[in-house]
């Protein structure tokens, strides 16, 4: 009895130790790092979530004023499905790059960054700014499968690392969208296949509405949206190009074979008043016009893009002049010069990523980059997304006959929910069912078979721009 006294606490405290061991045992571990996989639904009820900051880039989709970007209906979505408390600084879309060279040169930086200039991300990340994605991307099971080490080696610096992750392609196609209802209305009907054939077009529709405006791009520094009147001479503008899409020799653009039938071909737009004459000082508003208002009739976009400007067409310019509801936006055949091979025309290729990123302040502790991580997670996850392609049901679109039909005049009140699909640019593939039915709703009926005809059309050949 006396020896079972000593040895009594050391068998109590086995006892304890042994019942603590297996309640832990028992028991489901309530707090997690989230860098494993997206967290939803019950699981994260019993956590408080992680709160950081976030500056994020609109792209120019316009926000209403009385709309918060971290505190909406859509938002809120991936807010909760990733268990996260997120405040967005939003600054506008003209004002962006300056208060992000701000906030990168003072080091006020909010804990996760997206942005789209990633030289600047990259020199201040090799400076300690920034985390190392190839550190930390091996943490979450579900972004690390979007990226190989191939798209991962697109991304780094001299360095080695990768300080700004880019976002996931869309995977769309490219091509050159034109106004099938003016093709019909002014050229018989014929579609244009060489850079005369569309000359002669934008003629026709000068002499029909000679208030028009044929074509214009809605950048004067990059020609953007209208950069196929020199890919039709088979110059890629602005950069290093090849002979063809499948050479890898490669030449400053000015050097490009017919760089000077090219420019003749732009000019002679010009001076015929075809191509809009203050192209070198346009902006967004002015060239929302000239779409809406005064017969743009031929415009480079990708397949989301094309559905985007169709949609535009049901909504009043910023000056309140209402739009021309006879348009019709389709892709156009390939155009050519005389003398060019098509892949020297179109030399476009299909992209593993997408040109904005995402950069982790390395100040941000481990809770904070977990939190980063399942809010990206969700960010990618296109079951989610849905809510941002088609809106609510009962609200942006209704369901009849298990088809979903879009209200399109809820729809248009909410059009700013596409900006929280950038980290799959925006039009990715899978949503662009949604995105050609927004773009028949207003159509006529008549105008709806023209449309699926004649998209369905050109579409193949866009495939392989």
């Amino acid at each position: 009895m006396k020896h079972l006294k000593r040895y009594l606490p050391i068998v109590l405290v086995l006892i304890f130790t042994l019942t603590m061991i297996a309640g832990c045992a028992g028991t489901k571990e309530t707090k997690s790092t989230g860098t494993d996989s997206i967290t939803k639904g019950d699981e994260v009820k019993s956590v408080e979530p992680t709160k950081f900051t976030m500056f994020f880039g609109n792209a120019g989709i316009a926000f209403p004023d009385d709309i918060k970007p971290d505190d909406n209906p859509f938002f809120e979505i991936f807010e909760k499905a990733a268990n996260v408390d997120v405040e967005i600084i939003m600054p506008s879309y003209t004002e962006f790059q300056t208060k992000l060279n701000l906030a990168l040169s003072t080091g006020e930086i909010p804990d996760l960054v997206h942005h789209w200039y990633k030289a600047d991300s990259d020199r201040y990340g090799a400076e300690g700014a920034f985390l190392d994605w190839r550190k930390i991307l091996p943490k979450s099971n579900v972004l690390k499968t979007f990226y190989s080490e191939d798209a991962l080696k697109l991304m780094e610096t001299t360095d080695g690392a990768v300080y700004s992750l880019n976002v996931l392609s869309n995977g769309n196609v490219h091509g050159n969208g034109i106004r099938v209802d003016l093709v019909n209305e002014v050229n018989n009907g014929k579609m244009p296949t060489t850079s005369d054939e569309l000359y002669e077009f934008f003629k026709n529709v000068k002499a029909k509405y000679p208030d028009a405006v044929p074509v214009s791009p809605n950048s004067g520094k990059s020609f953007y949206r209208a950069n196929s009147l020199f890919n039709f001479f088979g110059v890629q503008v602005w950069g290093l190009q090849r002979n063809t899409n499948t050479d890898y020799d490669y030449f400053w653009f000015f050097e490009a074979p017919k760089m000077k039938e090219s420019l003749q071909y732009v000019k002679k737009l010009y001076d015929e008043n075809l191509l809009y004459k203050e192209f070198a000082t346009i902006t967004a508003d002015v060239h929302g016009k000239l779409v809406k208002v005064n017969k743009l009739a031929y415009y480079d976009a990708d397949e989301g893009n094309l559905t985007a400007i169709q949609q535009g067409m049901s909504q009043h310019a910023d000056d309140g002049t209402p739009p021309d509801m006879d348009a019709i936006w389709v892709f156009a055949p390939p155009i050519l010069a005389p003398g060019v091979d098509i892949r020297e025309a179109y030399q476009g290729s299909f992209y593993p990523i997408g040109w904005h990123c995402v950069s982790i302040n390395s100040k941000a502790d481990e809770e904070k980059q977990a939190g980063i991580m399942r809010l990206l997670e969700a960010l990618s996850d296109k079951d989610l997304l849905d809510v941002c392609v088609w809106g609510r049901e009962g609200i942006e679109y209704t369901v009849q006959n298990n088809e979903r039909i879009i209200d399109t005049e809820a729809h248009l009140k909410t059009t700013w929910r596409l900006a929280y699909q950038f980290f799959r640019t925006y039009y990715y593939s899978e949503s662009m069912e949604y995105r050609i039915a927004a773009s028949k709703a207003t159509m006529t009926d008549e105008q709806k078979k023209i449309y699926t005809t004649e998209y369905e059309k050109v579409y193949v050949s866009c495939i392989f721009f």
